[in-house]
């Protein structure tokens, strides 16, 4: 971003206004011949001859007031804007002030009418005694008609200026709806500003000149020129509102839906009531939240069927054949004498046992950053640092290894106030290289690691029956774990399968 883009977004801020008055004071002088009388004029140049620093007064003094004031709401943004070049975003305060200038930029510039009109006001009440209530009047409404003409041109100007231009370019990373500090007008307050531009000021205006007119001719000026504007002004007002109301009703609307979705709750149908764009907007929004519950339903379900880890990584775009090396600590864990159990027992409670089971083991594992892989008939293959990189993650396997024993006795005290048989565990852990992936055909696919450590992995839980232990680690899990572990060396076994022997431990 150059530098000069920099300055433009301060010229921009301070000249719009500069012109936008400008424009309404230059409008001021036809306007003042079209609705002050012959005599109102004169009493105001006697008046200037009273007090000759009046004018100076009531045009410098809130010119300068107004101008002093948006330079001082802009500076701490015109400030973070040098230093957006080096890459470093805007503060959420300058973010915020970006968002608002329009509006505080053109609030302040009416302020500044006021504030003359004010000045106005009180020095003729002061200086000159006769003044009439009609001239004050028309003063006033002259005063703030050409206000609101610099409040109007600077507001739609600005915001359009800063939404094409500087908004994209300085707060696209933030989250709008997040910033602090950020005035939300609504859309009835969008319609009242611009019933306000195109309606209010050209009949105020229009009121002004039509009584001069009156006023110059007849004398009077007729009740029906008064009421006639008023009434006007109240219908358009009302159909204004009826108008902000069809397009803000449906709008709150769909923002509340917008919001249940984000918080993950998609049971939401919107009354559409009409067909406008608005109208097919809800109904698209209906839709979506129906297409979101299917699938997010299909992502719970999903979750279930595999890991939940498995099933992120695979949402992820990680779907190709094939995979890559790393190094995990795979543990297996199987039930002992099982087979004969199952044989004393009813089904309902052979499926009761396994599922307290499962659901007791799978916690200890999942608690621990493990993956679950896979259940083979009653036993668990759960692997750590695949597909998720978890730190030593041999302890962790370690720990979960742990946490499962203690949690078979408790679990076994729950089976025997049953009535039921307890059960006996057997767990390996193995520690080195494994091929990570999704193995299968491009139609169905598995993610899950294959290669020498998991059959080391199952072979050491095997050991776990004839050394009559229930957890066995290899020498490489050992150099894995702290170094005070307490673990019992048992010896050096040959697997089967395999020529060399392996040193194993007992945890």
């Amino acid at each position: 971003m150059t530098k000069n883009k920099k300055l433009n977004y301060s010229l921009v801020f301070t000249v719009i206004p500069i012109i936008s008055n400008l424009i309404a004071v230059s409008a001021s002088f036809g306007l003042n011949d079209l609705i002050f009388v012959e005599a109102e004029r004169a009493r105001f140049m006697g008046f200037l001859k009273i007090v000759p620093w009046a004018m100076w007064l009531i045009n410098i003094f809130p010119f300068s007031v107004a101008a002093i004031a948006v330079l001082y709401y802009l500076l701490p943004l015109i400030k973070e804007l040098k230093y957006f070049e080096n890459g470093k975003i805007l503060s959420e305060r300058a973010a915020s002030r970006l968002l608002n200038a329009p509006l505080i930029i053109s609030l302040i510039g009416m302020g500044g009418w006021v504030i003359g009109n004010t000045i106005a006001v009180s020095l003729q009440i002061y200086y000159i005694q006769n003044v009439t209530l009609r001239g004050m009047s028309i003063t006033i409404a002259n005063t703030l008609s050409l206000g609101g003409i610099a409040f109007v041109f600077t507001y739609y100007t600005l915001d359009y200026i800063n939404r094409k231009e500087f908004i994209v370019r300085y707060i696209k990373e933030f989250q709008i709806s997040k910033i602090q500090g950020v005035f939300k007008p609504s859309i009835e307050l969008r319609f009242f500003i611009f019933f306000f531009s195109v309606t209010v000021l050209p009949i105020l205006i229009l009121t002004l000149m039509l009584s001069r007119a009156s006023l110059a001719g007849i004398g009077i000026i007729p009740m029906p020129l008064l009421i006639a504007p008023l009434i006007m002004v109240c219908v358009g007002s009302i159909l204004s509102w009826l108008l902000a109301r069809a397009f803000d009703k449906p709008l709150v609307e769909m923002k509340t839906a917008v919001k249940e979705i984000q918080d993950g709750n998609f049971d939401i149908k919107l009354a559409v009531t009409t067909t406008d764009e608005l109208g097919l907007l809800g109904e698209g929004i209906s839709q979506m939240a129906v297409s979101l519950r299917e699938k997010e339903f299909i992502k719970e379900t999903f979750g279930k069927v595999v890991d939940p880890a498995v099933r992120d990584h695979l949402l992820s775009g990680n779907v190709k054949l094939g995979g890559e090396i790393r190094t995990a600590t795979i543990l297996f864990c199987d039930l002992r004498g099982f087979t004969a159990l199952s044989e004393q027992l009813a089904p309902d409670q052979i499926v009761e046992m396994l599922n307290t089971h499962f659901e007791t083991m799978s916690k200890c594992i999942e608690e621990e950053g493990g993956l679950i892989n896979k259940f083979i008939g009653d036993a668990i293959m759960a692997i750590y640092n695949v597909p998720v990189p978890r730190s030593n993650h041999a302890e962790r396997a370690y720990t979960s290894a742990r946490r499962m024993l203690e949690s078979l006795e408790i679990m076994n005290v729950g089976f025997k106030e049953k009535g039921l048989p307890e059960l006996k565990i057997g767990i390996g852990l193995h520690t080195g290289e494994v091929l990570a992936g999704n193995i299968g055909s491009s139609s169905r696919l598995e993610y899950t690691v294959i290669g020498d450590t998991v059959n080391v992995a199952s072979r050491i839980e095997s050991l776990c029956k004839e050394t009559k232990r229930s957890l066995l680690l290899s020498e490489a899990t050992k150099a894995q774990l702290p170094a005070n572990t307490p673990l019992d060396s048992l010896g050096a076994f040959q697997l089967k399968g395999r020529e060399e022997m392996i040193q194993i431990f007992g945890g």
